[in-house]
């Protein structure tokens, strides 16, 4: 329950890869009346406009979001997106969310943030092979 009204009540949230799942998201998260930023390869002004979203680099998105969530395709340009530097950005206190690819985020110094209570949680059902 304790993580439910967290994300109800997250300050920002930051999506990467504003695809259709992304949109979908963008608009549920709309709702919750929380600053939605987003990383995406091709610029959507007016769908950011009509959601109220904000284009966002994505270093400062890990640094201003409560909950980032993935919805990239794995390619040799998304191998390890979410580098241990990239990681170290987020806040103490952030939720990073991947339901969509294996090998997009280094899972090695994820877990080991995480044991160091680095980030909050990581929600996870896909891993790397």
């Amino acid at each position: 329950m304790e993580s439910w009204r967290f994300a109800i009540y997250a300050n920002g949230l930051g999506i990467i890869d504003c695809s259709f799942i992304g949109k979908v998201v963008m608009q549920l998260f709309q709702l919750s009346g929380c600053t939605i930023l987003s990383n995406n390869i091709l610029d959507v002004p007016d769908f950011y406009t009509s959601y109220g979203a904000f284009p966002a680099w994505i270093e400062e998105f890990h640094q201003r979001s409560d909950i980032v969530k993935m919805h990239l395709a794995l390619d040799d340009s998304t191998l390890n997106i979410l580098s241990e530097e990239r990681l170290r950005l987020m806040k103490q206190t952030a939720v990073l969310i991947n339901i969509v690819r294996g090998g997009l985020i280094g899972e090695t110094v994820l877990n080991k943030m995480l044991m160091k209570k680095r980030l909050a949680s990581a929600p996870f059902d896909v891993f790397t092979m």
